[in-house]
Parts: structure tokens; C-alpha cells; sequence
């Protein structure tokens, strides 16, 4: 994906995403740090764009674990956000398990969350196997799920460190 697209894409205006600050690397391609409207206290966004081309080679999301919530109670917006990134990033691709993923961590509920839906989503134990182990970890049951496919990369982490918990959501774009 075109970085410029990127920047005008739903993803971009709904979340009121800005430039907080560019890092230029070695390898003819750019870091860029972003910072969402609101709730920047929460998660951390950057993407990873190659000079030459403006193409984007991948993105990092990075949500602080109490936040996003747990098997108890998820958030909504944290919900929305790492959906609505993978959709942003992955837009090229024609895949039915990326939409599986995505369809899967949206609706996803904790067991204290009460939602009304108008059409029920599809069960966690109805989707593909590697939806259930994604969203495992989006849960914090899991600690990780990594998957390669012909021109992408998903990574999906749970992390430690120095008594910080966040979900890392990595996207290489081949």
C-alpha cells in the first residue's frame, strides 16, 4: 500500500491519525511515528515506509494489555483500532483468512460484556484455526501467533517489560 493512500484512507480520518515524528533509516526506507486522537496514552502506532517507492513495508501496533482487556471484558475501541489497522494495511490483500481474523477479533466478547446483536457473528469455535489461536492472544490467553502468507506477515505478541504488559500487532507487507 501507497503511504498516501494510507493517509487517506478510513482508517487515518476515523481514528484522527497524525505524524508525531519520522525516523530515517539505513535501508532507504523511513519510520514513521503516529499518534492516534485519542487515547494516545494507550497505544503506540508506526509504519515502516520504503523512500524510493513510498510504499509501505509494514506496521507495528502496540496497545497497553490492560486497555485492550481480557477474557472478562474486552475494550470496544481497542477492538476497533487493531481491526480497523490490520483492514488498513492488509487492504490489497483478497484473503478470506485475514477477514476471518478481522471478523473474529472484532466480535469477540469477554464474559462479562453484554452486546446486542442485530445479526449474531459467526462462533469462535466455527472459525478457521488460525483466527482462534489469533484471537487467543488478543485475549491474553496466548503469548503468541505468527502468520506467513505469500505477501504478508501477521504477528500477533503478548509482552513484558518492566512490568508493562501490551499486544504487539506486527504487519510485514512483502
Amino acid at each position: 500500500m501507497d503511504y498516501k493512500k494510507f493517509q487517506e484512507s478510513d482508517f487515518w480520518s476515523f481514528f484522527k491519525i497524525h505524524e508525531k515524528e519520522k525516523l530515517i533509516n539505513v535501508n532507504d526506507s523511513t519510520t514513521i511515528a503516529l499518534e492516534s486522537g485519542d487515547f494516545q496514552e494507550h497505544i503506540h502506532l508506526d509504519v515502516k515506509v520504503q523512500n524510493s517507492t513510498n510504499l509501505i513495508l509494514g506496521g507495528l501496533l502496540i496497545l497497553d494489555r490492560d486497555w485492550v482487556g481480557d477474557t472478562s471484558s474486552l475494550n470496544e475501541f481497542a477492538k476497533d483500532i487493531c481491526k480497523s489497522f490490520i483492514v488498513a494495511l492488509c487492504s490489497s490483500q483478497d484473503n478470506k483468512l485475514i477477514d476471518d481474523i478481522v471478523d473474529g477479533i472484532m466480535n469477540i466478547t469477554g464474559e462479562n460484556d453484554h452486546v446486542i446483536y442485530k445479526t449474531h457473528p459467526k462462533p469462535f469455535e466455527e472459525r478457521m484455526h488460525e483466527t482462534k489461536k489469533a484471537i487467543l492472544v488478543y485475549m491474553g490467553t496466548e503469548r503468541y501467533f505468527m502468520l506467513n502468507l505469500p505477501n504478508l506477515k501477521i504477528f500477533f505478541e503478548n509482552r513484558e517489560k518492566g512490568g508493562k504488559k501490551k499486544l504487539h500487532v506486527s504487519i510485514e507487507l512483502h
